[in-house]
């Protein structure tokens, strides 16, 4: 009896410390998503439909007339943030040159667009301002070009291009040991990865809606965890903080180590992320977060330009 009325102490004690978080967060998601559409939300927008159109360029097998309805919305996007907020900020900016991009490789493969959208494209360029910028094709002695750790940095993306070549086990356990210098909150350590290749792979990437056109080529599949007891339940979202931290020293390792990386997200819903469990034979407490496709490289791949927006509209100096 002294057990039970144990465990119903310690569920309302969650139940207190956690419903005013939860109820703080869907507060702002409903004001984030329903009734917030400022200068900040377009201008992410942009940017997101604008890398949808880069990752139609840059697929290894492009695929012409591709994405009709994330260009339409992104001309209307544009049209829409032109109207409020005039033309010159970077994020208009870049999904022009999206845009531009988009009808210059279909002009240059005599593929006709829908009216539409090559109207639509053609009264946006009168506000394209400053320098043109392209996605590229680079070799691989470029894309692992660099000195110290500042071209090192500028000079990892994200390739879609991977070789038929396989990975060593070796290999991958020499990209973990350089990215578990990681820092961890109070040196939990929560985080965990899963290295998945074969029918597994195949099975997960089959859950992911975001590796069409060249999820067949991933080498090898690095699923990045965290495990839930590790963090109390009002600061469990600091999981997928160290989580997103050690990510990106895997991707930093990986680009050490020359092998090629796009990752994938994982926001699945509660059924699929149990069937990654099942796949992989998780415990159910192992929460996936992040998915990274690794392969070789190719002799030339071709990457996004991914611009990113001035350091002044990131950093403010407070005193």
């Amino acid at each position: 009896m002294n057990n039970i009325f144990r465990r119903a102490s310690n569920v309302a004690h969650y139940l207190a410390k956690a419903l005013p978080t939860d109820w703080y967060w869907l507060k702002r998601s409903v004001k984030n998503s329903m009734l917030y559409r400022g200068e900040e939300y377009l201008a992410n927008r942009l940017l997101i439909m604008g890398h949808s159109v880069e990752k139609g360029i840059t697929m290894p097998n492009r695929r012409y007339g591709f994405g009709y309805g994330v260009v339409r919305l992104l001309i209307s996007l544009c049209q829409e943030y032109r109207a409020q907020y005039g033309s010159e900020k970077e994020a208009f900016q870049i999904a022009l040159d999206d845009l531009r991009e988009y009808l210059q490789i279909h002009q240059e493969a005599n593929f006709e667009l829908p009216e539409d959208i090559e109207e639509g494209i053609r009264k946006l360029m009168a506000f394209k301002t400053g320098t043109e910028v392209d996605c590229k094709m680079v070799t691989k002695e470029e894309f692992f070009a660099y000195s110290d750790f500042s071209s090192f940095a500028h000079s990892r993306h994200t390739s879609r291009w991977f070789s038929d070549e396989d990975i060593s086990d070796e290999t991958i356990e020499s990209v973990i040991e350089l990215a578990n210098t990681a820092p961890s909150a109070c040196n939990r350590q929560s985080v965990r990865v899963k290295c998945v290749s074969g029918e597994k792979k195949n099975e997960i990437l089959g859950l992911q809606n975001g590796n069409r056109g060249f999820g067949e080529k991933i080498n090898k599949l690095l699923v990045v965890t965290f495990l839930q007891p590790s963090w109390e339940y009002d600061i469990q979202s600091a999981g997928y903080l160290d989580a997103g931290i050690y990510t990106m020293n895997i991707l930093y390792a990986l680009h050490y180590h020359q092998l090629c990386a796009c990752t994938l997200n994982a926001h699945f819903e509660v059924k699929n992320i149990e069937k990654v469990q099942q796949i992989l034979n998780l415990n159910p407490l192992e929460v996936p977060t992040v998915f990274i496709g690794v392969g070789k490289p190719m002799e030339k791949m071709m990457i996004a330009k991914s611009e990113r927006i001035g350091v002044d509209k990131i950093i403010d100096f407070l005193k």
